[in-house]
């Protein structure tokens, strides 16, 4: 409902090439793919099912930040 994302996006990581995602009430494998689509997963706030597959995939949860993908699966390969 707001332009955070956008702006993020644009005026941080001056990429207009980024997609905001809420939803990540997956199975396992489908999250893995989504994740692996990315180069980088920013987290704007704390994301209770973000963390929660994380959580259960990687024995991990990530706090708000900037983080590769490669070191967000990592752990998983």
């Amino acid at each position: 409902d707001s332009y955070a994302v956008g702006f993020i996006g644009q005026y941080y990581l001056y990429t207009p090439n980024m997609v905001g995602r809420v939803d990540f009430v997956m199975d396992d494998q489908p999250f893995l793919d989504v994740l692996k689509e990315y180069d980088y997963i920013v987290i704007l706030d704390d994301h209770f099912i973000f963390n929660a597959m994380t959580e259960k995939l990687f024995n991990q949860t990530f706090e708000p930040g900037i983080y590769r993908t490669t070191d967000v699966i990592q752990t998983n390969e």
